[in-house]
């Protein structure tokens, strides 16, 4: 990998996009990498595999990955070596994922999950879920996610088995997470005051500690 200024890839989280992290203030260039379709019965690794083909692994890169994404980030882990994978209201190793929910992703449901469910939702509850007042944005996110891309997601989810915890690893966490519950897997995590749509509701202490993060870690990369 090439020395110099590094590049900052973004996965978002499921059914998300890139508009969770548009207010974030990055030191680095940063390149959101979209989803893409997968494949019928992909696991979670096998599609991390496919999309990390949008990295150039020549350059110095950062992954950021907010909760789907911070799995699929960690994934990447295994094919590529990034300079620090950063991990936002989500989970590092598959254990971590409660056991309820992965009963409940194993129960064989999902699949027949209506189409209208996901993106009729009430945004009400969905601000109460995800700790956040941003009602507007949730209501899009809803409104235009892909009911069949969630479905796979879900079902992958709960058939993740990952025990690697990637070096170079920063977390960061809201203590009132609803969705996911903090799993300490890094020596010095950042938990904030805040529920799991931290990177928006509380992008500028987010971009903070990103940067004091890659400020220690860059640092000792170079010793």
């Amino acid at each position: 990998m090439e020395t110099g200024s590094p590049k900052i890839y973004l996965i978002s989280g499921l059914g998300a996009d890139e508009r969770v992290f548009k207010l974030l203030k990055l030191d680095y260039p940063s390149i959101p990498i979209p989803w893409i379709p997968p494949k019928k019965k992909e696991s979670l690794g096998a599609y991390a595999k496919r999309l990390s083909e949008a990295i150039d692994p020549h350059e110095p890169f950062i992954l950021i990955g907010l909760s789907l994404g911070g799995m699929i980030a960690v994934e990447m882990n295994y094919y590529l070596n990034p300079l620090a994978t950063i991990s936002i209201s989500s989970i590092v190793c598959s254990e971590d994922l409660p056991g309820y929910i992965r009963k409940l992703l194993r129960s064989g449901l999902v699949p027949y999950l209506p189409d209208w469910g996901f993106q009729h939702f009430p945004s009400s509850i969905m601000a109460f879920i995800f700790g956040s007042s941003e009602r507007k944005l949730l209501k899009a996110i809803i409104r235009e996610g892909d009911p069949s891309f969630i479905k796979w997601a879900l079902e992958a989810l709960g058939k993740w088995e990952n025990q690697m915890v990637p070096k170079r690893l920063v977390q960061i966490h809201g203590k009132q997470d609803r969705v996911l519950a903090f799993k300490q897997r890094s020596q010095a995590p950042k938990l904030l005051n805040g529920g799991h749509l931290i990177v928006y509701d509380q992008a500028n202490a987010v971009s903070d500690c990103i940067r004091q993060s890659l400020a220690e870690l860059l640092t000792l990369k170079r010793v």
